[in-house]
């Protein structure tokens, strides 16, 4: 008589098996396009790009207890990089004209401006062809995983038992599959700790899974 546990795990198997597919399929077509729209993205001229409007703002700065001159206010915002040559640098797209106004001793007010005309073309080009190129990265990336998962639960599907060293080597596959995910997606994201301490748990179970296999056949081949 089957046993109703491996019935379950072979069902769970076929589910996951399925889905797998399904989600690597996606993953590659949208892959395609990603890269598609990055080769159509840098065939556009920058001089068909035009770019108007203006960007505007006042911002107060309270310093109750470090009097603040336009002089001072100015040393420390250049200290931290956000102020070059008279300009304020926003993600090196444009610069924009400021003035920094003593309202008291406590205070200062800052009063930015600019002209969104003077965005590089070429930047914005560069910009969005490197966030879809990323977004294509980790789209070939999440494809491997389900991929090197669908064969996982292919052969789960099929197995009389998950203690097969083949189950084992295809789990180690999948288990070492996640690490470029995790490296990509933690950089991109800023999460690579956390990323890497998850990678590092699942590897570690796989191991822990595959050390209880070992044992279960030297007790098989005892009895």
């Amino acid at each position: 008589m089957e046993n109703v546990n491996i019935k379950r795990v072979n069902g769970m198997g076929k589910a996951c098996r399925i889905i797998s597919r399904i989600a690597m399929v996606f993953c590659i077509i949208g892959a395609v396009f990603m890269l598609a729209a990055v080769v159509f993205v840098r065939m556009i001229p920058a001089d068909k790009i035009h770019v108007t409007g203006t960007a505007d703002a006042k911002i107060e700065l309270d310093f109750s207890d470090m009097p603040i001159s336009e002089e001072n206010a100015e040393n420390i915002m250049s200290a931290q990089g956000v102020i070059e040559k008279d300009k304020i640098k926003i993600d090196n797209f444009i610069d924009l004209d400021y003035e920094i106004v003593e309202i008291d001793e406590n205070q200062a007010q800052i009063n930015i401006s600019g002209d969104l005309s003077q965005l590089s073309k070429e930047e914005i080009i560069s910009e969005i062809s490197m966030n879809i190129l990323s977004g294509f990265i980790e789209l070939v990336c999440m494809a491997i995983v389900f991929g090197f998962a669908a064969s996982l639960a292919k052969s789960v599907e099929k197995s009389e038992t998950p203690f097969t060293e083949e189950i084992i080597g295809k789990m180690k596959k999948f288990g070492y599959s996640l690490i470029p995910l995790a490296v990509f997606g933690g950089i991109t994201n800023g999460s690579l700790l956390i990323m890497a301490l998850l990678v590092l748990v699942i590897i570690m179970v796989i191991n822990i899974f595959a050390y209880g296999a070992e044992l279960q056949k030297q007790s098989d081949e005892t009895v």
